[in-house]
C-alpha cells in the first residue's frame, strides 16, 4: 500500500472529466487542474468508457528531493514529507503545476460497463497496464510459501525503495466472490 493519497479519476465517454480526492468517503474534494500535471494520469482513452478508476497519489523519494529545492527556489516553505506534500499541494488553489513531481498508481475499475467486467484481479490489472497506467505489484499468492516470500520482498522494499509503502494489501482474485461473501470480497482491505 503506497503511503498518499487516494485519488479517483472519473471518465466520461473516454474523457476525463474530474479528478478527485477521497474526502469523507462520499464527497472529496475536485482536484482535476492538478492532476492533469501528472505523468501517470491518463487524460481519455481511445474507447468511449464511462468509469472511475481509483488509484494513489504519491511522491517519490527521488521526486520529493527535486521537488523540495524547486520549493525553495521559488521562495515557498520546503515541505517535510512527501506525503505530506502531496496532501498539502492537493489542498492549494495555487501552484498547481508542482503536481508534475507526483505519480499516480492506479489500483480499481469501477463501472457498470460490460466490456469491463473482469473476472479476476489479474485480468483487471492487465487491462489497467494495457491503458498505461502505473500499477503496484499484482501477485497472485496460491501458496503459504509463495505469500511469505512476497512479505518479505515488501518488507525490503519498505526499507529500501523509492516510494513509501505503509502496508500490504490483499485481495480476492476471483471477483464474483463478491456475490458470496458480501461487498468487502470485491475491493481490497486494508
Amino acid at each position: 500500500k503506497v503511503d498518499g493519497n487516494s485519488l479517483s479519476l472519473v471518465y466520461e465517454a473516454g474523457k476525463l472529466s474530474v479528478a478527485k480526492t477521497r474526502g469523507d468517503g462520499k464527497m472529496g474534494e475536485d482536484v482535476t487542474e492538478k492532476a492533469i500535471w501528472v505523468s501517470d494520469v491518463r487524460r481519455s482513452f481511445d474507447e468511449d468508457y464511462s468509469l472511475e478508476i481509483r488509484g494513489e497519489l504519491y511522491c517519490s523519494e527521488s521526486k520529493f528531493g527535486d521537488l523540495a529545492e524547486y520549493m525553495e527556489s521559488k521562495g515557498l516553505d520546503r515541505p517535510t514529507s512527501p506525503r505530506n506534500i502531496v496532501a498539502g499541494l492537493l489542498g492549494r488553489k495555487s501552484h498547481v503545476s508542482l503536481a508534475r513531481y507526483f505519480n499516480f498508481l492506479a489500483f480499481d475499475v469501477i463501472t457498470e460497463d460490460p466490456r469491463l467486467q473482469f473476472a479476476t484481479e489479474i485480468e483487471k490489472f492487465e487491462w489497467l497496464k494495457k491503458q498505461g497506467f502505473s500499477l503496484p505489484k499484482p501477485k497472485l499468492i496460491e501458496d503459504k510459501k509463495t505469500l511469505e516470500t512476497y512479505v518479505n520482498e515488501v518488507k525490503t522494499y519498505m526499507d529500501e525503495g523509492d516510494v513509501g509503502l505503509d502496508g500490504v494489501v490483499f485481495s480476492y482474485n476471483q471477483t464474483d466472490l463478491h456475490d458470496e461473501l458480501g461487498e468487502t470480497a470485491h475491493h481490497p482491505r486494508y
